[in-house]
């Protein structure tokens, strides 16, 4: 299983939609702007803009705004992703069962 296809799995399962609205709060609980977030993911500005705009994030940026969003938000937005972040570890075991760290198995 290759990690893109790992991803779009736990996608389909996890990551919840990510539209402008909720990327502005999440700017907005971080008490940062659009581009500070981009900077923060290490997105360039203008390819950020366009997912904003567009409302269509690739798999990374989803990734990475869900894990800050349970970070930060955790009970603060009725819609926030509640419970663990997402083990990312589980992306980069390619081939194998189960999770040697935490045991699980893999997507």
């Amino acid at each position: 299983m290759t990690s893109a296809s790992l991803v779009k799995s736990y996608h389909r399962k996890h990551i919840p939609k990510w539209d402008k609205a909720r990327v502005e709060r999440l700017c907005i609980h971080l008490d940062i702007t659009i581009p500070e977030l981009a900077a923060l993911l290490l997105v360039p500005p203008k390819s950020m803009e366009k997912y904003v705009a567009s409302n269509k994030f690739s798999g990374p940026v989803k990734l990475w705004l869900t894990q800050l969003e349970r970070l930060f938000l955790r009970g603060a937005a009725p819609d926030a992703m509640d419970g663990r972040v997402i083990p990312l570890h589980l992306f980069a075991l390619q081939g194998r069962k189960e999770c040697p760290v935490c045991g699980k198995e893999m997507i």
